[in-house]
């Protein structure tokens, strides 16, 4: 037996014996990530069709990946947003310390 050929990697989904994919954050996952769920479903559409196809509601699947993408797009920017609007109020809230802790007081030295 050739060492490595026909064995399950260590990091393999049991059900398929694929290796498992680092997932969004960075971790091995078994599954991936939703976006790369979506996309791969996209990619799978003959390109004409999903292109040219209308679905039920008049869009083509080429419409609705780019308003799944202009979503998540925009859910990106607003949580980049509250995350700078956070590290902003922390950064005010350790100036105030500083001044209250080493600002100047009202009373001179004598000197």
């Amino acid at each position: 037996m050739i060492p490595g050929v026909g064995e399950t990697p260590a990091h393999a989904d049991p059900s398929t014996g694929q290796p498992a994919r680092a997932g969004c954050d960075g971790h091995v996952r078994r599954g991936g990530c939703r976006s790369a769920r979506r996309r791969d479903t996209y990619v799978r559409l003959p390109q004409g069709y999903a292109r040219t196809r209308p679905l039920a509601d008049g869009r083509t699947a080429l419409d609705v990946l780019i308003e799944q993408l202009v979503l998540l797009e925009k859910e990106m920017v607003d949580v980049a947003d509250a995350v700078t609007q956070n590290d902003i109020n922390r950064l005010l809230a350790h100036e105030r310390f500083l001044s209250e802790r080493f600002g100047r007081s009202a009373l001179t030295l004598p000197g």
